[in-house]
């Protein structure tokens, strides 16, 4: 069955109506157009970084490296407040997937720590 000229027509329209309604008012001046607040929503690099990133805030346990850890178990998503000496940093996890790798390929200057990560299950679908 071919679509009318009508039904085409009034799909357009729809179409057309309804990018306008997410067109910000003036859309004539760099950095009011939504196209622009849609391309500062999207990740950073550290973000798509495959083992996670650095963050600045609140982590949801702290682990001192220097009491000779060599196995780390985390959540995928988890933040964790990593303590070195007189170092520390706070680092999510956002791997990407990556069930298993050495602390010191995310962290440079990090001990040998395996991490496992294990999937988050708010996301696993179930």
């Amino acid at each position: 069955m071919r679509p009318s000229i009508q039904g085409l027509a009034l799909g357009a329209a729809i179409l057309l109506t309804s990018a306008a309604a997410f067109a910000h008012p003036d859309t004539t001046e760099p950095g009011n157009h939504w196209l622009d607040h849609l391309k500062a929503s999207q990740p950073t690099p550290a973000q798509l970084a495959p083992l996670g990133y650095a963050v600045k805030g609140p982590a949801s346990r702290e682990v001192d490296l220097a009491a000779g850890t060599a196995h780390l178990n985390v959540v995928a998503g988890e933040t964790i407040r990593f303590v070195n000496g007189g170092k520390d940093v706070t680092w999510r996890f956002d791997t990407l997937g990556t069930p298993t790798f050495m602390l010191s390929e995310a962290i440079p200057g990090a001990p040998r720590v395996r991490v496992h990560v294990a999937p988050d299950l708010l996301y696993s679908g179930g």
